[in-house]
């Protein structure tokens, strides 16, 4: 009789795991609600060759506090990002791409929501000056180059 009793109660125990003979279990359920908003804050991050920072790392910080992100995440595969301020004042961002390439830069978000991007950032390309710059340290590291490498002998 015993050995019946301890059967019955371990196929309880076993069962009252699974959901079986009990009453369903639920986890928190989720869904979304979609926003209509004009206080969007996105923009696309990209290198001065005009290619996207995917997957950069992006820090936020609400003109309420420089020291805690409001909110962090990464550029998608376009270097696109996106977030909504909750107040108004001078929302400020941190993309960092690695390897030394990081952006920082200010939103102003006005009384409307509405955010205000620098003309500055608005560019999609480097100065002049510093392509100029670029082509000439390329030659003169290449004509370097071509005087340090030893040409084998006999040739």
């Amino acid at each position: 009789m015993s050995a019946i009793i301890k059967a019955v109660l371990l196929a309880v125990l076993c069962l009252s795991g699974t959901g079986v003979g009990g009453g369903t279990a639920q986890a928190h359920g989720l869904s979304y609600v979609p926003l209509d908003s004009m206080s969007t804050v996105a923009f696309e991050a990209r290198f001065s060759s005009g290619e996207p920072v995917a997957y950069a790392e992006v820090l936020v910080f609400s003109p309420a506090d420089a020291v805690v992100e409001f909110m962090n995440g990464r550029t998608d595969a376009l270097g696109r990002f996106a977030f909504l301020p909750d107040v108004q004042g001078s929302w400020h961002v941190d993309v960092n791409a690695g390897l030394g390439h990081k952006l920082t830069f200010d939103v102003a978000v006005d009384q409307d929501g509405l955010n205000k991007v620098p003309d500055s950032l608005m560019k999609n390309s480097a100065p002049l000056w510093s392509k100029v710059l670029l082509g000439i340290s390329l030659l003169l590291n290449l004509c370097w180059l071509g005087q340090t490498v030893k040409k084998p002998k006999g040739s």
